[in-house]
């Protein structure tokens, strides 16, 4: 990004806008933070499509685990639908969906306690058996418990 950013500032202040790298480190986390997948307002059917939305005032809802909403898409317009009912002058929540600590705390400066959707990254290390049987049962149980495994030399 600083790279992009040293190629972009002269034509900026050549434009007589004068802009700090600090100003483009802000901007994108602002962005990062409170961009919307655009797959939720139809931008992209195709889940591994990157694009993204912004949706003024959608942005400033907090997040609670499991919160009944519906988003409809318009062809000028997004509702975002609750399931259950809102109290007058209750807080409106949305859900982020269900993301780990580390992705909330990257993605959008927090973290829940508890965290039903936390997960942990732990790597072991697992010397290969010189007896094969043993090597292929370790491997049976690693895939019958669906946990992701490597084998490396």
């Amino acid at each position: 990004m600083q790279m992009e950013f040293g190629l972009l500032a002269p034509v900026l202040l050549a434009a007589g806008v004068r802009m700090e790298f600090s100003d483009v480190l802000w901007a994108n986390s602002m962005y990062r933070s409170r961009c919307f997948p655009g797959r939720l307002i139809g931008l992209s059917a195709d889940p591994s499509a990157v694009s993204s939305a912004m949706l003024p005032l959608l942005d400033i809802l907090n997040h609670r685990h499991a919160q009944p909403i519906t988003w409809k898409v318009h062809d000028t317009a997004v509702d975002f639908v609750s399931a259950s009912s809102i109290a007058k002058g209750s807080q409106v929540f949305s859900n982020y969906g269900a993301k780990s600590n580390a992705e909330l705390l990257f993605s959008f400066g927090f973290c829940q306690r508890p965290n039903l959707s936390d997960t942990a990254t732990a790597f072991l290390g697992c010397p290969k058996e010189p007896d094969e049987a043993l090597s292929a049962k370790k491997r049976s149980l690693l895939e019958e418990q669906e946990l992701p495994f490597q084998i490396k030399p």
